[in-house]
């Protein structure tokens, strides 16, 4: 159970990051109508996802090399520099979004589905074999039950009074702090998990089954005394 609530907030943070390409990006890009026109749109929205399809898997190839931990850690730290609210309240002027060429959000875009190519290996690793279906499943669909209400986060986060005032009626900081909130989220949540990317799949949970093994042991003696 401890494993599965850590990895329920791990991916629950993951979520919440993930879902900005789907609830914020193309808001902000077609500023309801005052922003890019919907070829130009489609296209940046679109080729920003292919260029997360590079990422996600190149992301996971990394990870083999450096840890699962600690570059999912780094990439935590990153993602909030590039979602810095001043970047973003920029990019959402009206003017601003007429004249970019889209580049700033091919970037924004890809990077914002990179984090996900750890994910498979890495749940994976958290549970052994008995339980790793049910463990991997429910892991993964738990961090949706809550991430998957970023939009509904995001208009909590614009009705507070002082965060209205700030962004106006282009939603810029409430998304960012939603945004950060999901990151700490799985920044927290990777303190409290191993470093697994040297496991073999049989070795996890190898000290619950020695434990196992030893209580059987003492059962067997317990009958025969």
């Amino acid at each position: 159970m401890w494993d599965f609530f850590q990895v329920f907030f791990f991916m629950t943070g993951l979520f919440l990051t993930d879902y900005s390409v789907y609830g914020f990006l193309p808001n902000i890009l077609t500023l309801k109508g005052r922003g890019f026109d919907t070829t130009t749109y489609s296209l940046i929205y679109g080729f920003a996802l292919f260029m997360a399809f590079l990422g996600y898997n190149f992301y996971g190839w990394l990870s083999d090399r450096t840890g699962r931990k600690i570059l999912t850690q780094w990439y935590l730290r990153f993602s909030r520099r590039v979602r810095n609210p001043r970047l973003l309240r920029s990019l959402s002027c009206r003017h601003r979004a007429q004249s970019l060429d889209g580049r700033p959000w091919h970037c924004h875009g890809s990077h914002a589905q990179v984090g996900l190519g750890v994910v498979p290996a890495y749940l994976c690793e958290r549970f052994p074999t008995r339980r790793r279906a049910a463990g991997v499943g429910f892991g993964y669909s738990s961090g949706a039950l809550l991430g998957a209400w970023f939009s509904a986060y995001v208009w909590w986060a614009h009705k507070i009074p002082f965060i209205a005032k700030i962004e106006g009626q282009d939603l810029w900081l409430s998304p960012s702090v939603v945004l950060t909130v999901g990151a700490i989220m799985t920044f927290i949540s990777l303190y409290f998990s191993p470093e697994t990317k040297d496991l073999q799949l049989d070795e996890v949970g190898e000290k619950e089954r020695a434990s196992d093994r030893a209580k059987e042991a003492a059962a067997r003696q317990l009958r025969a005394s």
